[in-house]
């Protein structure tokens, strides 16, 4: 496990207000999980500066330079300074890896499966688009690509509780709705946790239906690039009834926010001028 001193090196380093990071205390449930499982192949979904990025190979450099992380964003440039490009933490805090490391841009957990032909993953960390439902979409995504014992982390379980990121509940609907063995951070804001998968994916068709159905805050449609990826998925590992419940829920959503746009876009039409 990474020591407070270790850690903090890093931040006193790289971390600014507003970047969007893990904290201290969530580096050290991350590194605490990864010395307890002592994970070969890992895949983190969501990079932005590379801060967590930073400390998962910190604590896989421990275990051997056999280990291997994955990570992948969907985009290049890091959000909050679009200046430097995504994962810029790593190569400044870290230029000895220690262990196997690969970075992927414009790519996001769908494409996990690229990355695990020569064994299944048995670490992930999901840290990417937090409105519901994309933190359950991406579990769904990596469920039948880890293998059996493997912790599944994700981070901002409990970023709706801080009132302007009040519709962030995709994290918390996730983390909620996977049953035991599960655990979270007893630090700071309790802001990650993590579930164990020791079943079949397809045994986990209910929890992610639970989750599913909760009110979904994303504000856009899922667009056709990303829903056409998801149904491929859906019908290659999980049951016929559960994928035909992803594609009902996915466009029930699109048609509830092009019909809302299109009101908008109506009662915009219709105001005097002046």
């Amino acid at each position: 496990m990474l020591s407070f001193d270790e850690i903090d090196t890093v931040f006193q380093q790289h971390y600014f207000e507003g970047m969007g990071s893990i904290t201290r205390g969530d580096a050290k449930f991350l590194s605490g999980l990864i010395q307890a499982s002592q994970p070969h192949k890992c895949f983190e979904v969501g990079v932005a500066s590379g801060m967590s990025t930073t400390f998962l190979l910190m604590a896989l450099a421990k275990l051997g330079p056999e280990r291997k992380l994955v990570s992948v964003d969907i985009s290049r440039q890091y959000y909050a300074d679009r200046s430097k490009q995504v994962g810029y933490v790593v190569d400044q805090a870290i230029p000895d890896l220690g262990c196997e490391f690969e970075l992927h841009f414009n790519q996001w957990s769908a494409d996990a499966e690229t990355f695990c032909d020569d064994a299944k993953f048995d670490f992930a960390f999901i840290d990417a688009h937090h409105s519901h439902p994309w933190p359950t979409l991406d579990t769904m995504l990596l469920l039948p690509l880890v293998a059996s014992g493997t912790w599944i982390a994700c981070h901002d379980i409990a970023l709706k509780d801080i009132p302007r990121f009040a519709k962030e509940t995709g994290p918390f609907h996730i983390y909620q709705a996977f049953p035991e063995p599960k655990k979270k951070s007893t630090l700071e804001r309790k802001n990650i946790g993590a579930f164990q998968i020791n079943r079949r994916h397809q045994e986990y068709e209910e929890a992610l239906l639970a989750s599913l159905a909760q009110e979904w805050t994303v504000s856009g449609v899922i667009k056709k690039s990303f829903y056409d990826r998801i149904y491929q998925m859906v019908d290659q590992y999980y049951s016929e009834s559960f994928a035909k419940e992803i594609r009902r829920m996915i466009e029930a959503h699109n048609l509830m926010i092009n019909e809302r746009r299109a009101k908008q876009k109506a009662a915009k039409q219709s105001k005097p001028d002046g």
